[in-house]
Formats: structure tokens, C-alpha cells, sequence
């Protein structure tokens, strides 16, 4: 076969992934694919692992499976997971958020790039999927000081839009461009209730624009620099917001806001070398850093006691390419994974924050 002689990468939504096409491949436009430079080749940044608490603490982890459904198990008073329970519907990636009546809400972004939605009606049952439009191909999804749920996504032209309920529990506006040219996206909540939304700009920098006040208009969009690839976001004791991304060097590297509300460090690095990067507090309300190592098992690092410096990598073992974590009802953190088999794996805190269980199959099939 010739080498192909191409400076020509399309990005295929369903896969997530970049592919190059031969310059004598037909016509280009047949693909309603997003091209990219051939330097700039995008990571993945579907979610298809996402776990959520209800208003009573039960932890919730939805996944979506071979069939590009949605599935979810709900763990059970006594530790225990239940059987999975399907949403159906066709998604490609999701986001779980709790609304202003406590249930909880899944996101999709559909077949057609729209977004669609399902909310729980009660405790086990759920309403039917609605579509809210649009067109995204990256979501995020936030509660405002108000309740009022609001949804992030990547539009087809690389800029970031959101669409809000108008009220709590209520009706959705359309979608609104809130500029930028942006490549994933996390949404948190300062300590003054304002969101504030961070991606990653089209130099590899990490940028930010937050709500003027809260349940408000936005601000204008602001460089915190560095070099990252992927991204994520952690709150640290509840007051202080904290980024934490992949380096040029495969390491995971960190700024914080150094008051509530306010300015930021400079960037550091965590070292290690990850593929996939998830936080959350403990129970002792100090970050916990996840992230799968080259080796694919799950690698951890966390604050020490006085929250002002970082203890070594461990290692968690297991073999897992997927990630994302959770807290259970008493805190304590609950790491989710997809397996080497494709099936859903777990792996808990007991009751010391320093002591973990054994990777446990929860079955399935994660897409």
C-alpha cells in the first residue's frame, strides 16, 4: 500500500477519535465530520461513565453500554449494588446532575448532536427522553445557586454555548454562544455561588469565564495558562476551586484558586504519567487525584493533612481505560472503571481513608 499524502485528519464524533484520509480519498464533504488540523489531534472527550447522589446520598453510576443505551445501578443500603436498569434511548456521551427537587437528570448528546434529557419522575422511575436541540459534540452540565440546572456543550463551530432552565424544576431557553474556541469543557461553583466554566483553548492553555454574579450574565473569557490536553476539576474544602490536567510531559499538573473566589497559582506539577484524570474530596474534605497509569492499572495521589502538599502516587492496581469517581453516602470515594472485558469495575474506600477494597465486577458493557 503507498503512504497516504495527506495533511488531512477528520474527527468522527461516534468514535471520539481523529483518522487521516488519503488527499485521493473522494470528496471530503460526504463526511459531516469536524476537521482538525493534523497537529491538533483531539483527545476523547466522551464520558460514558458518570456517578451521581440522589437526595438521600444513594450513589447512582450510569454508564452507556454496547448499544450506546444508558444504564445505571443504585447502591443499596447495605453496600450491595441493584441489578442494572436500562434508560434506553442512543447517546454518545452523558453528564448526571441533581435538580432543584433533588432527582436526579441524565444528558445525552444524541445521534443527531442534539441534547436530550431524561429526569427521574421518582425514586426507580424516569421520565421519557426529550430533546432540548443544539448541536454539541462535547457537555457539561451545572446546577446554579438557584437550582436552576444548566448545560454546556462544544457547537459545530469549536465555540462554547450553553441553554439554562428558566426556572427551577422548569422550562429550557435556547441555546446561546458564549464565544471562545474550546476543547472539552468543566463547569464548577465558586464559594460565592457563581459558576465558572474552564476548557482548554486552542493553544493548549487552560481558559475560564464565570457568571458576573450568581444566577447571572457572563463575563469575558480569561487565559490561566500552562499546557494541557485534558482537564478536570476538583473543590477543595468546598471553597476553593482547583484544575487539574495532563502536561505536555504526560504528567498531571494543578492550579488552585489561592482564596475563595479569587486569584490563582501558579501552575505544578503532581508528576506521574496518565492517560485519564478524575478528583473528588474525601471524607476528610482533602482532594484525592485518580488517574490510570501507563500500565492501565488505577494510579492515586491525595493532600496531605494540612491540605497544602500532596503525598505520593500509589497504585490501586486493576486494569481499567475508563474512569470516573464517586462518593458514597458516608463519603467515603468509589472509583469506577472499564475493564480490560468491557464490563463495569469498582473499587472502594473502607472505612479509613487510606485503605481500599478489592476491584469488584459490576457486569455490564461499557461502549
Amino acid at each position: 500500500m503507498e503512504p497516504y499524502n495527506t495533511n488531512r485528519v477528520f474527527y468522527c464524533p461516534y468514535h471520539g477519535r481523529n483518522f487521516a484520509i488519503s488527499e485521493n480519498y473522494g470528496d471530503y464533504n460526504e463526511f459531516d465530520y469536524m476537521y482538525r488540523d493534523e497537529d491538533r489531534v483531539t483527545n476523547d472527550f466522551r464520558e460514558v461513565i458518570a456517578a451521581a447522589n440522589d437526595s438521600n446520598g444513594r450513589l447512582h453510576v450510569f454508564v452507556i453500554n454496547s448499544n450506546n443505551q444508558v444504564a445505571y445501578k443504585m447502591q443499596l443500603p447495605n453496600g450491595s449494588w441493584s441489578n442494572w436498569s436500562n434508560l434506553d434511548g442512543w447517546v454518545s456521551s452523558i453528564a448526571v446532575q441533581r435538580s432543584a427537587n433533588g432527582r436526579l437528570a441524565v444528558f445525552g448528546i444524541g445521534r443527531d448532536n442534539a441534547l436530550w434529557y431524561r429526569m427521574q419522575t421518582q425514586q426507580n422511575s424516569w421520565s421519557n427522553w426529550q430533546t432540548l436541540g443544539g448541536w454539541i459534540n462535547q457537555l457539561a452540565v451545572a446546577s446554579n445557586s438557584d437550582g436552576r440546572l444548566e448545560a454546556f456543550g462544544r457547537g459545530r463551530d469549536g465555540a462554547l454555548w450553553h441553554t439554562w432552565q428558566t426556572r427551577p424544576n422548569g422550562g429550557w431557553s435556547g441555546w446561546n454562544s458564549l464565544g471562545g474556541g474550546i476543547n472539552g469543557v468543566v463547569v464548577g461553583r465558586n464559594a460565592n455561588r457563581t459558576l465558572e466554566v474552564f476548557t482548554i483553548g486552542t493553544d493548549n492553555a487552560l481558559w475560564h469565564i464565570k457568571q458576573t454574579a450568581p444566577n447571572s450574565g457572563w463575563g469575558s473569557w480569561q487565559t490561566l495558562g500552562g499546557w494541557i490536553d485534558i482537564l478536570t476539576l476538583g473543590n477543595n474544602r468546598g471553597a476553593r476551586l482547583a484544575i487539574f490536567g495532563r502536561g505536555r510531559d504526560g504528567a498531571v499538573w494543578h492550579i488552585m484558586q489561592t482564596s475563595p473566589n479569587g486569584g490563582w497559582s501558579n501552575w505544578q506539577s503532581l508528576g506521574g504519567s496518565v492517560s485519564s484524570i478524575a478528583v473528588t474530596e474525601n471524607q476528610n474534605r482533602r482532594l484525592e487525584v485518580f488517574g490510570i497509569g501507563r500500565d492501565n492499572a488505577l494510579w492515586n495521589i491525595r493532600q496531605n493533612a494540612q491540605g497544602n502538599g500532596w503525598s505520593s502516587w500509589q497504585s490501586l492496581r486493576g486494569w481499567i481505560d475508563r474512569l470516573a469517581v464517586g462518593n458514597n453516602r458516608e463519603g467515603r470515594i468509589s472509583v469506577f472503571g472499564r475493564g480490560r472485558d468491557s464490563a463495569l469495575w469498582n473499587i472502594w474506600q473502607t472505612a479509613r481513608t487510606d485503605r481500599w477494597g478489592n476491584w469488584m465486577n459490576l457486569g455490564g458493557t461499557v461502549i
